[in-house]
């Protein structure tokens, strides 16, 4: 099972953060999908410190970062994923119009924990 988190507003908050090690604990496939650009754009250098901090404190994998690259996330989520946890309602919107991924916005909302363990439950 392969699950999605945002980075800025989502998995840079340590609520988060403890969800996503609670994930991996338990053998589900966390990845992250941001809008951000890599580290090799040359406006962007040094730019994602603080994600690769966060990516090694929770325990993913650096090769399951996805640099969106400020293109909309649903164009990369493809049919492999149960759901992306995001900040961002049109973002989620795009991702549940395009995909098979159901996008489930946190920001403002107490219970998106329980969608996403009702998901991986199914």
């Amino acid at each position: 099972m392969k699950v999605s988190f945002d980075f800025d507003a989502t998995l840079a908050m340590p609520l988060i953060q403890d969800y996503a090690k609670y994930l991996i604990e338990r053998g589900i496939d966390v990845w992250v999908h941001t809008l951000r650009f890599p580290d090799d754009a040359p406006e962007w250098q040094n730019w994602n410190t603080d994600l690769w901090k966060v990516i090694a404190n929770v325990g993913i994998n650096p090769d399951k970062v996805v640099f969106c690259e400020m293109t909309d996330k649903w164009n990369f989520l493809g049919e492999d994923f149960i759901w992306h946890l995001d900040d961002d309602y049109i973002e989620c919107n795009l991702i549940n119009k395009n995909t098979a991924t159901i996008g489930i916005c946190h920001d403002g909302n107490s219970t998106w924990k329980n969608k996403c363990e009702k998901l991986l439950n199914v």
